[in-house]
């Protein structure tokens, strides 16, 4: 029997909680404190490739509350870099923010500073990669040139893609002693409505559309895998071994049969 909306709903919901790592209950400055230990990190990390600008919002809060010394704000052009361009420019406040042939860190660099207020001498920008391998390379790159070398790193990317930003971090700064303390951004929730899916949003944001979420969360178990077609040491080489739980995996193979189409092809 073919899983009903129900339970489509609750297998989306079982992939993105093991997505979406968080290592802390909130983004503020008193939840990093009680699980580092430290007044502040060295540097927040927020990879810009983003379902809609209005996610750099929390960001910017958290900076204002103390919670880092300094934002690099990482992401050249990619496969989702036209969205960010389309949600900048139908956005109701921030569609002044210039978008042609932009890079995504650049875009939303502008509107930390010119809307957010953050300042520019705290912000770092690495606005050539290419997808999440090139982000980690490359911010390592932006990280060696700025002063002494951040040891405590908060890592921010939007939900699905959390884990992986974080395995291609660790392993492009193995060598680095940096520690990172993960957040996942505004992490939806998908249910069904009589037969049909939808996903809910915890905070007061412009969602993506369902759609591009469903290819996200469904995109991310095979990138994860260490085998020919992943990205761990026996596929690209992107990330260490990911050990994926049976339940995930369990999960992934009842949706891959209703929702084979929506697989994003291997492009970051």
């Amino acid at each position: 029997m073919k899983p009903g909306p129900k339970e489509k709903a609750g297998d989306l919901n079982r992939i993105l909680e093991f997505l979406a790592r968080r290592d802390i209950p909130e983004l503020s400055k008193e939840a990093f404190q009680n699980h580092c230990g430290e007044a502040r990190a060295d540097l927040l990390i927020f990879v810009a490739g983003l379902s809609t600008p209005d996610l750099a919002v929390p960001v910017a809060e958290a900076w204002w509350s103390g919670i880092a010394k300094k934002i690099m704000v990482v992401g050249g052009k990619g496969h989702s870099t036209e969205n960010l361009r389309s949600g900048f420019r139908h956005h109701p406040i921030y569609h002044a923010v210039p978008t042609d042939d932009r890079a995504e860190a650049d875009m939303v660099a502008d509107l930390m500073i010119h809307h957010l207020n953050v300042p520019a001498d705290k912000i770092l920008i690495e606005n050539h990669s290419t997808n999440c391998g090139k982000n980690a390379a490359l911010a390592l790159e932006v990280a060696r040139t700025d002063g002494p070398f951040p040891r405590s790193v908060i890592l921010i990317q939007e939900a699905a893609m959390q884990r992986r930003t974080y395995e291609c971090f660790l392993h492009e700064w193995k060598e680095t002693g940096a520690q990172f303390t993960n957040f996942a951004l505004s992490i939806p929730h998908f249910r069904s409505e009589g037969e049909t899916l939808t996903c809910d949003h915890p905070q007061k944001l412009d969602p993506a559309p369902f759609e591009y979420q469903l290819q996200l969360v469904l995109g991310e178990i095979p990138r994860l895998r260490d085998d020919e077609h992943g990205y761990g040491p026996n596929g690209s080489g992107f990330i260490g071994h990911v050990d994926i739980p049976a339940h995930i995996e369990s999960a992934f193979a009842r949706l891959q049969c209703t929702h084979a189409s929506k697989i994003r092809k291997k492009l970051s």
